[in-house]
């Protein structure tokens, strides 16, 4: 078995094109059916956020997967194979750990530090559990980089100070607006991305927020929590001929606001200016908007030169957080060599052997001599023709490099480890 991640991120492909291969919430499941369904893949977890996607697996063969992983992608959004492939990224065994390590710290994100992420692994993993597509060895893989990330988190200064997407939102929009008390910002979306800039922006003193959401009980409540109103998602249009400041953060696959609607919105405005930031990808609004007079629209991509300027501040915890990180991908990849077949076969042999003599010691006092060494080779040769078939069947899958599971269900079937069981 080997550890593999393909993906791209925003330093790799731009938002044009990881909008093209986003897994949306409602196709998540169906995926990773999908990629189980792929030969050579064993166990697999699909993240998928605005600035990755990135599929870790265990697979049998890595060249053959990462072919069918490639073609996957593809075909499951049903996009030409090729399109993706200069900029994807394929990692394997200790490359793939310490990448989903530095992920869950948030030093490989646009915004260095960012504690987002972390929530976004867990969910994916979560979602990957709940339909059978993780595994014991991504269990163990996930939960070791929550682990490191929460050493990184209290280890370092990382993530102190505004580090988010929506921090870095609105450092832009600061750089257009000197004060945000009288403007009135529309949040499309009630989701986290949403609560997390509206509450940046309340700190820098705005006080006027309505709230868009397909769902309006969700409108509604996160526009209670901000003092505003929520409409259904609907009455878009409606509000934004009054807004100043338009924030998107929606899973929609297609763009909620077109060309169209912006040119006739904006009649309406009588060209008023309009500042948009699209945090969602897929892209929520239609990049052709940025041609129309007075609307000023930024996308995740945009906000790359904040970021920039974050992780230049933020260089020597980074180098902190390494030796966090790599400390750790070390005492993974140590866990999972110990998964080796000979380390097994000889534990399990042990095992047997323990028993063996533990069972006919409580004998040897009731026997002679000779019963007893009748008995020993008795016994020996019980539990040589007991052990054959397991140990023949470890050596194949080894043979095939199928062999980690099979070697991690030997080790918690008979306890011959200290594996975790949990």
């Amino acid at each position: 078995m080997q550890i593999l991640t393909l993906g791209h991120n925003h330093d790799t492909a731009p938002v044009e094109i990881r909008e093209r291969f986003a897994f949306g919430p409602d196709r998540i499941n169906d995926a990773l059916v999908s990629l189980l369904d792929c030969s050579s893949v064993r166990e697999s977890v699909i993240l998928s956020t605005c600035n990755r996607n990135e599929i870790y697996t265990v697979v049998t063969d890595t060249e053959a997967a990462t072919k069918e992983i490639s073609d996957f992608m593809h075909d499951f959004h049903q996009i030409d194979r090729g399109l993706v492939s200069h900029s994807l990224y394929t990692l394997q065994q200790d490359r793939a750990v310490d990448h989903l390590f530095s992920v869950a710290s948030g030093i490989d994100s646009m915004m260095v530090g960012e504690t987002q992420v972390l929530g976004q692994l867990k969910d994916a993993f979560r979602t990957a559990s709940a339909v059978r597509a993780a595994g014991p060895i991504l269990n163990r893989l996930f939960s070791s980089s929550f682990e490191t990330s929460k050493k990184v988190r209290s280890g370092t200064h990382l993530s102190e100070g505004s580090v988010s997407i929506s921090s870095c939102a609105i450092d832009l929009a600061s750089k257009i607006f000197t004060d945000f008390t009288d403007k009135l910002t529309v949040l499309v979306g009630a989701g986290e991305n949403s609560e997390q800039t509206a509450r940046i922006l309340r700190e820098h003193g705005a006080a006027k927020f309505i709230v868009a959401n397909r769902t309006v009980e969700r409108a509604a409540a996160l526009a209670d929590r901000l003092g505003g109103s929520g409409v259904p998602l609907e009455k878009l249009r409606d509000v934004m001929v009054h807004a100043d400041i338009v924030l998107t953060s929606t899973s929609s696959p297609d763009p909620i606001l077109t060309d169209g609607d912006m040119r006739l919105l904006m009649q309406k405005r009588r060209n008023r200016p309009l500042f948009i930031i699209d945090l969602s990808v897929p892209r929520d609004v239609d990049p052709a908007v940025r041609q129309i007079h007075n609307v000023f629209l930024y996308d995740v991509d945009d906000l790359s030169s904040i970021a920039k300027e974050n992780k230049a501040r933020r260089s020597s915890e980074v180098v902190e957080a390494r030796t966090i990180i790599d400390a750790d991908v070390s005492t993974f990849m140590g866990w999972y060599r110990s998964l080796d077949v000979t380390p097994t076969i000889v534990s399990l042999r042990q095992r047997f052997e323990e028993v063996r003599k533990e069972e006919l010691d409580k004998m040897q006092h009731k026997l002679t001599p000779e019963e007893f060494s009748h008995l020993d080779g008795l016994s020996r040769s019980i539990v040589n023709k007991l052990l054959h078939p397991p140990t023949a069947e470890i050596k194949a899958a080894s043979a095939s490099g199928d062999h980690s599971w099979l070697a991690l269900a030997v080790r918690r079937l008979f306890r011959i480890t200290e594996i975790e069981d949990k």
